[in-house]
């Protein structure tokens, strides 16, 4: 074992050591000095302070060449590989840098991620076959995964600064009840009997109760009615199981379209108010944006992820309710 070196700028001594393989590969200061384009002065310098930090002789010098010591043989084993290792890690590198290569994260809305991005992934996996990915839905900004995604498809609300920020589409909103539901207490007429009826509550990524303006479909500059669920049953972080308790009959809620678009297939809900329009209670309501870092911060699989799903994202159309 050689003794631990203390002092001394790692990067210098790691040059040290490799003018040292040099000239044990050559056989001499000389040719080392030649492949090196170093003075022979200079090598020499190297390798002795090289020995010195080492408190071990690692050549035997004659005027013509050099011998390795049994020390600066075991050195130069390992040495030889070590080098050898860092310069496959970089090679591997600048070939995931041609050639994108390795694990992307990415998070996304439930039933945008369900109904949109999964359904890309098969192209994008088959255009990049060194790529891997790893996936994560959910419609809270404090959701599981909190693990440092590189990218993220989430509401418009969610916006942090320091990203790129792209709108990916406005996702309508619906009221919606169960048929049993409307069976038992009546299907509201106007929205200002909302108030009467069995709401669900839902509560939007910063913590607040969703709500939401309705106004009778084609006067947008009427009056609206402001309408905010509330009702015995208030559900947090996951918008697919507002759903699901609107589907159980727990009441009325405001949804997004896309989250119930099987359940109008199947007869399972009904929409409430229909020939009323649904507006969120800012721009960003109901908003899809897909965020992302800043060109300079990202690696090439990132980059290419990013414009894949640019690429195929924005022209995605979903079929419209009836």
């Amino acid at each position: 074992m050689y003794p631990r070196v203390e002092r001394g700028n790692p990067v210098d001594l790691l040059r040290k050591l490799w003018l040292f393989t040099q000239v044990a590969d050559a056989g001499s200061f000389t040719k080392a000095s030649q492949q090196t384009g170093m003075t022979v002065a200079a090598v020499s310098k190297n390798v002795s302070q090289l020995e010195a930090a080492l408190g071990a002789k690692l050549l035997n010098r004659t005027t013509r060449m050099v011998q390795l010591t049994a020390e600066g043989q075991q050195l130069l084993e390992q040495a030889q590989d070590a080098f050898s290792t860092l310069q496959t890690a970089m090679q591997e590198v600048d070939t995931s840098q041609r050639q994108p290569s390795g694990l992307v994260r990415i998070s996304s809305v439930t039933a945008y991620g369900r109904l949109a991005l999964i359904p890309v992934l098969p192209e994008l996996l088959q255009r990049y076959p060194g790529l891997s990915l790893d996936l994560s839905l959910h419609d809270s900004g404090h959701g599981p995964s909190r693990r440092g995604e590189d990218i993220h498809i989430t509401w418009g609300e969610e916006y942090h600064g320091d990203k790129v920020c792209k709108r990916l589409m406005v996702m309508p909103l619906v009221l919606v009840a169960s048929p049993g539901y409307l069976e038992r207490h009546g299907a509201p007429k106007r929205p200002e009997e909302l108030h009467e009826h069995e709401c669900i509550g839902a509560t939007l990524p910063s913590g607040a109760y969703a709500r939401c303006t309705l106004r009778a479909r084609g006067n947008r500059r009427g009056k609206g009615y402001v309408f905010q669920p509330r009702g015995r049953v208030t559900l947090r972080d996951e918008l697919e199981t507002v759903v699901d308790a609107a589907v159980a009959g727990l009441g009325i809620t405001v949804v997004t379209e896309l989250n119930v678009q099987r359940h109008f297939a199947e007869g399972t809900l009904a929409r409430v108010l229909p020939d009323y329009e649904i507006e969120g209670h800012s721009s960003k309501f109901g908003e899809i944006v897909l965020q992302y870092p800043q060109r300079r911060e990202m690696s090439a699989r990132v980059q290419a992820v990013v414009d894949f799903l640019l690429e195929k994202l924005v022209t995605v159309q979903f079929p419209q309710a009836d």
